[in-house]
């Protein structure tokens, strides 16, 4: 019950525009590839839909940025039927390009995005878990990829609440006169 009162509280606060928006710097390696641009718009629209900005940038960056490696040449042996894993305390994530690829094209952007927000998901919480449903649900199923394509598949309440207090405490949130 604390919690469900905690993030009305907080949406209210943004919705007011008494929240500054806390933001998040991200890299990604290798962001010519197919797919890879659309990804990145509408993983920051995952983000923005809870209050939180990703700036896509390498440098110039106020804090260290999540740095993201795409691969195209997965081995086998690693991280079987997995497509992608982020390590949150170094804040590096290796996604697995290849893998994405194997999906149809018309899902392959949307599915991209929806990796790239739960790996980042998983930085910022700082903390291996995922939940029962939404993007940070450990295996996506049909209705889940129905879902991405219509941009559907959305962050739990609780995962909105870890991911805004680490973003705040974190101290990336840029103040109201920022520029974006």
């Amino acid at each position: 019950m604390r919690i469900a009162a905690t993030i009305v509280a907080f949406a209210l606060a943004v919705m007011n525009g008494e929240a500054a928006e806390p933001s998040v710097s991200v890299c990604i390696e290798g962001d010519g590839l197919p797919d890879v641009q659309l990804a990145r718009l509408l993983a920051g629209k995952i983000f923005a839909r809870i209050g939180t900005g990703i700036e896509w940038r390498c440098s110039g960056a106020p804090d260290q940025p999540i740095m993201i490696a795409m691969s195209t040449n997965t081995p086998d042996g690693g991280y079987p039927d997995a497509l992608a894993y982020a390590q949150p305390f170094t804040r590096r994530i290796q996604v697995f390009y290849d893998r994405v690829r194997n999906y149809p094209p018309g899902l392959r952007a949307h599915l991209l995005a929806h990796v790239l927000a739960h790996e980042i998901a998983h930085v910022l919480e700082g903390i291996a878990r995922h939940s029962d449903t939404g993007i940070m649900k450990a295996h996506w199923d049909r209705d889940d990829f129905r879902k991405m394509e219509l941009m559907n598949l959305a962050f739990t309440p609780y995962d909105v609440l870890l991911i805004q207090r680490v973003a705040r405490r974190a101290g990336r949130s840029p103040g109201p006169n920022a520029e974006r």
